[in-house]
């Protein structure tokens, strides 16, 4: 119900302004191997779309919605995360002609599944959030292409393990670059 809420106010308070958009992407791909007894290998990928609408000059306001997935494989067993989030972000631009940008992102709802070696996979729920800081040069009006760094932090509350449900308190971090690219309406 506070995300309803939520929703509604942030879009009952853009009618009231300009009703300037912005659609947002990011994405991130990074690979690693080393090979010596044993090959071990690394892959995170991560993207992430907003749509946000004007709330000042620099400040935007909307929705986001992120998945990250991982796999990493270590003496020959492989664990697995993945994860699909939602929620709230505003982002704020600054410098000269708005060149760099900051960001933060509320996911009310995080959706992760894990699973290490031949172990029973685990669904977790929870919260999570993303702080990004970028410098997004315009290449032309209203379409800026830059890089981000990122931090994203998620807490777990439930995991189903088997259909069973149970309290967790398991945890996922990491910080990552990645490419961005924002068009303003």
């Amino acid at each position: 119900m506070r995300k309803l809420a939520f929703v509604l106010i942030l879009f009952l308070y853009v009618q009231q302004v300009r009703a300037d958009f912005l659609l947002e992407t990011t994405g991130s791909y990074l690979t690693d191997s080393t090979a010596v007894t044993n090959t071990d290998t690394s892959s995170r990928t991560v993207y992430n779309i907003g749509l946000l609408f004007t709330l000042s000059k620099s400040v935007w306001g909307g929705w986001n919605y992120m998945g990250l997935s991982q796999s990493d494989t270590v003496t020959n067993t492989t664990t697995t995360y993945s994860t699909v989030d939602t929620g709230p972000s505003i982002k704020y631009f600054f410098g000269k002609g708005d060149v760099f940008s900051l960001s933060a992102t509320y996911n009310f709802t995080s959706k992760a599944s894990y699973q290490s070696g031949t172990a029973s996979s685990q669904d977790w729920t929870g919260t999570s959030y993303l702080i990004a800081f970028g410098m997004n040069p315009e290449v032309t009006e209203g379409l800026h292409i830059g890089v981000t760094l990122n931090y994203y932090a998620a807490a777990y509350t439930k995991k189903v393990i088997s259909s069973t449900e149970s309290s967790t308190s398991n945890s996922k971090s990491m910080v990552f670059p990645a490419l961005s690219l924002t068009k303003a309406w």
